[in-house]
């Protein structure tokens, strides 16, 4: 892959570098012949003149100084190379700027959102009443999640705004009746039990880099827990997978002691979707944040059981 040539000049201001010419030509013609990549190391810094230097670069050869620097600059190239070789376009540098100002959807809106860009979510309905809540879980026909619904209101959980498999025309009337004096709109949707691990998957946006995506350990110990990994985007397939192998929580989804194996194709699938969106929807999105979303056994794919979404306001 590279051809070295190791050789230390003298000083030109002190010596005649004729002596020294032949192995430079020498050099220069065994490059134009093999067309290989070659680079000339001196063992010393201030081994390798400055014009010499210049006309090995313009024959398309490396001049490196130091030994321990050229073995440095050599590894640092192979992990540049590797990282060319995606074929990926660099994340581009956007403006710190916001363009307007802010709007946090609710979790209803925002999921609304998310299903109609191909998103699973579970069945439910919005209401307003304890009526209404109760014909909702009538039509879900089996437990229900109550939630709060409201675009004040990030974390449900620390006003008690979640009550979870809930049965019955009583129960459900009466966490709904309790919730609606939080919010003013409920949400009642089917339980789903059968998750093998919850995720945090979101949208940020950096000041320097734009929209990137977040992965990791999701659900109500997420902040506690601090299991998550950054995707710049764009990001291809692998780069998913491999952010998703860091995490500590990792062996959860290939079925830790004998556990259920999670279904990895649709999670990296629908990772990747978000990336998409991400790009496609850069100018008005600030942020998604999808917790938890529920991975499910293999071949079940992943649900969104909690987001939110802060939008950029368009025309203000």
């Amino acid at each position: 892959d590279l051809s070295l040539v190791i050789i230390d000049y003298p000083r030109s201001d002190r010596c005649d570098l004729q002596s020294w010419h032949p192995t430079t030509r020498a050099i220069i013609d065994a490059r134009r012949d093999s067309e290989t990549n070659v680079a000339v190391i001196s063992t010393m810094t201030e081994g390798l003149p400055g014009d010499v230097a210049d006309e090995l670069i313009s024959e398309g050869i490396a001049p490196l100084q130091g030994i321990d620097q050229a073995l440095s600059a050599i590894e640092g190239a192979v992990d540049v190379g590797k990282a060319w070789s995606r074929r990926l376009p660099l994340p581009g540098i956007s403006s710190s700027k916001i363009p307007g100002p802010v709007t946090r959807w609710d979790e209803w809106t925002s999921k609304q959102w998310l299903a109609n860009a191909g998103f699973a979510v579970p069945k439910g309905r919005l209401c307003t009443s304890s009526v209404e809540a109760v014909e909702a879980a009538r039509d879900i026909a089996g437990p229900v999640a109550i939630k709060v619904v409201s675009s004040d209101i990030v974390h449900k959980t620390e006003h008690n705004g979640v009550r979870l498999n809930v049965s019955g025309v009583v129960e459900v009337e009466r966490h709904a009746h309790d919730l609606l004096a939080v919010g003013g709109k409920v949400l009642v949707e089917e339980m789903i039990n059968e998750a093998v691990c919850e995720l945090i998957v979101g949208v940020s946006r950096d000041q320097q880099f734009g929209l990137y995506l977040i992965v990791g350990f999701g659900g109500t110990l997420v902040d506690l827990i601090n299991d998550s990994a950054v995707i710049l985007l764009p990001a291809d397939h692998q780069t998913i997978v491999q952010a998703l192998a860091a995490l500590k929580m990792a062996p959860l989804l290939h079925g830790y002691r004998g556990g259920v194996e999670a279904d990895m194709d649709a999670l990296v699938e629908q990772i990747g979707r978000l990336g998409k969106i991400a790009l496609n929807h850069g100018e008005r999105l600030m942020e998604i944040d999808i917790n938890p979303l529920l991975v499910l056994p293999k071949g079940c794919g992943v649900m969104v059981a909690d987001a939110y979404m802060e939008i950029i306001e368009e025309g203000k």
